[in-house]
């Protein structure tokens, strides 16, 4: 839909219309999950330290904007709020548009939103 829902039709039959894109997942085929593992392990491996010595990027409380599932695939952004600060760097968001929750987002999936 010009909204971006999406009708989804079930494999035991069942469908659903309008649904909203933060609650659809595109599955990946056992082929495209080996190629994405592959290119993540790449990355990772001239990837710097995200969390050098210094100060957190991120602070509980900060208003971010945030890719949800991320790590998945997911590719639509999302104002939010940091509600925890992981030692790795990763944080808790609490998105403002429906009260949903994400745990240990990555860095690379979180932004500051400027005032």
């Amino acid at each position: 839909h010009a909204d971006g829902k999406c009708d989804i039709a079930y494999d035991d039959g069942d469908s659903e219309e309008r649904v909203a894109p933060r609650f659809v997942k595109v599955l990946l085929s056992d082929e495209e999950k080996t190629r994405a593992t592959a290119a993540r392990a790449a990355v990772e491996e001239v990837r710097p330290d995200p969390m050098p010595t210094g100060k957190a990027k991120f602070e509980r409380g900060q208003r971010v904007r945030a890719k949800f599932q991320g790590d998945i695939g997911g590719v639509n952004w999302f104002p939010g709020t940091v509600t925890a600060v992981h030692a790795d760097g990763k944080c808790d968001i609490f998105y403002e548009d429906d009260g949903e929750s994400e745990k240990r987002v990555a860095p690379r999936f979180v932004k500051v939103l400027l005032s």
